[in-house]
């Protein structure tokens, strides 16, 4: 998902120290399945339907595959898309 207000947010452009951290790829909001889980990760599974929100400084939702941490997905049941799914986090 993306918003054009993310156009002017700081953390759009920055890191959490100020420093440029461009090209951006921008988006905050997600929906899809599990490919891979980094070391450690609990309460998810590969294959799963997840939607979720990045971190502020940590976008690049538009990309094809994104690393989001755990804590920030719950599961997407079923019945709603991926679309519906990916426009939840901010607007719901």
């Amino acid at each position: 998902g993306f918003v054009n207000t993310e156009l002017d947010w700081p953390s759009t452009w920055t890191d959490r120290t100020f420093r440029d951290r461009t090209p951006s790829i921008l988006g905050h909001e997600l929906a899809g399945v599990i490919t891979a889980l980094g070391y450690g990760t609990t309460g998810l599974s590969i294959g799963q339907r997840v939607f979720g929100l990045t971190d502020w400084y940590r976008d690049g939702t538009l990309a094809e595959y994104v690393a989001v941490e755990a804590r920030n997905l719950a599961p997407l049941p079923g019945d709603v898309d991926f679309t519906v799914g990916a426009s939840l986090p901010i607007s719901g």
